[in-house]
């Protein structure tokens, strides 16, 4: 249930976004892919440093990637000169928590079918 909630606010907050002014441009899908590779490195660490907290994992991973879209925004703004986006730093994070959903759903397989495996060789 609470994996369905919780794509129901992502897909909400995704629409909401495309409906205003901003546009999945290139730009936009580079700062989501960013996001998703970043999401997914937090995640992964964090499942290991909990012993597989999934809830900590899911903030580890969104922590991160929006981390780094809010670093990314800073340099910009600072550094290049640019101003400083919110929308980019929103796609950032929003790639990191796609990328934990999935990579949640890629261990929780992998975690099953080894206890399946178990399951076989004691019986």
């Amino acid at each position: 249930m609470k994996k369905v909630n919780f794509t129901i606010i992502f897909i909400f907050c995704f629409k909401l976004l495309v409906a205003q002014e901003y546009s999945f441009t290139a730009d936009k899908q580079l700062h989501t892919l960013g996001g998703g590779i970043l999401g997914t490195v937090g995640y992964v660490t964090t499942y290991d440093l909990t012993d597989g907290n999934r809830f900590a994992s899911y903030l580890g991973g969104t922590a991160t990637a929006s981390l780094g879209g809010l670093l990314k925004e800073l340099y910009d703004s600072k550094v290049e000169g640019l101003e400083f986006s919110g929308a980019d730093m929103l796609y950032t994070a929003l790639g990191g928590l796609v990328s934990s959903l999935i990579t949640d759903l890629i261990m929780s397989k992998q975690t099953y079918k080894k206890r399946k495996r178990r399951k076989i060789i004691m019986h």
